[in-house]
């Protein structure tokens, strides 16, 4: 199943494909990317809360998609820690090289960029 995620520096959104529900997570204060990995984290949280088998997750984040993908580094180190535990709850296989993580092996999830006005989570946010 697909799901697709959205954040705002204050909450995140998280739609599953053919579902009628939205789940809204209020994140207290945090930077675009931080929220947009967090909106990630929270759609891997409920599809295992719910027994969904994910196996994609669509954002209109390019950022995130790319590094989760492993096509970008992450730089900054807050982020790296997303990117791990991430990572870790789908499978995937990666290293660190340096400073930088270097994904080895994608995971059970596939991540794909989308663009703003077709991620069905978007709606929600401000």
């Amino acid at each position: 199943m697909k799901a697709f995620v959205d954040a705002s520096p204050k909450e995140a959104c998280v739609v599953f494909e053919n579902s009628p529900c939205e789940w809204v997570y209020l994140l207290g204060d945090n930077t675009n990317n931080e929220a947009e990995y967090k909106a990630v984290v929270h759609a891997l949280v409920k599809a295992k809360e719910l027994g969904i088998e994910l196996n994609e997750i669509l954002s209109d984040s390019q950022l995130v998609v790319r590094q989760l993908n492993g096509e970008y580094k992450v730089r900054e180190k807050r982020l790296e820690c997303f990117v791990e535990a991430i990572w870790d709850s789908i499978g995937a296989k990666y290293q660190r090289v340096g400073r930088f993580l270097r994904l080895m092996q994608h995971g059970s999830v596939k991540f794909t960029w989308i663009p703003r006005e077709e991620n069905k989570a978007g709606g929600t946010l401000d």
